[in-house]
């Protein structure tokens, strides 16, 4: 994918995402992150875990649950070109 002068970063990520009251929602993911050291730039991040939602919605008919559960999964690759005019 580089050639192999480039210097690679490689990071793990872990994102947790959690909220409360009525509406819970709640995301975990991990993965690595990978950087070009020369500039800094992310060239792959591969990203997956869990989510869930519970929710609950109060209207003049009466209340309603909701409730959900799956599989966030994200990858980003990203190649930088020189271009030549």
């Amino acid at each position: 994918m580089f050639p192999p002068s480039r210097l690679l970063a490689v990071f793990d990520a872990k994102i947790e995402v959690a909220g409360g009251g009525d509406q819970s929602l709640r995301v975990e993911v991990a993965g690595p992150v990978v950087i070009l050291t020369e500039s800094c730039r992310t060239v792959v991040t591969e990203l997956a875990g869990p989510l869930s939602i519970d929710a609950v919605e109060h209207t003049s008919q009466g209340s309603y649950q909701y409730q959900g559960a799956g599989e966030l999964r994200v990858a980003v690759r990203a190649r930088y070109e020189r271009r030549t005019q």
